[in-house]
């Protein structure tokens, strides 16, 4: 119901567009720069826009902790991909 492309392996969906919400968080070598390259990566996937992105926060590491701490954040998404070419693409 109102997909397109189906058959070409894209499936998106006519004129509706999604909301959601990308949580990530970065613990290696220069984390802050690693989380701006994660937002560009995901405003350059066909049929994304990245509309808002949460402040930076930094969190101790859960279960494993003899590693750095971890620089968190988590942005919104606008997307008209379905749920799995969204994953696909991440």
């Amino acid at each position: 119901k109102g997909r397109l492309g189906r058959g070409l392996g894209i499936v998106f969906y006519r004129n509706k567009s999604t909301t959601a919400y990308i949580g990530i968080g970065s613990n290696l070598t220069d984390r802050h720069t690693n989380i701006q390259q994660a937002i560009r990566h995901v405003n350059a996937i066909p049929h994304v826009s990245v509309v808002s992105s949460s402040n930076l926060y930094e969190s101790y590491p859960q279960h494993v902790t003899d590693q750095p701490m971890f620089l968190n954040a988590a942005f919104q998404i606008e997307t008209n991909l379905s749920p799995r070419q969204l994953m696909q693409n991440l």
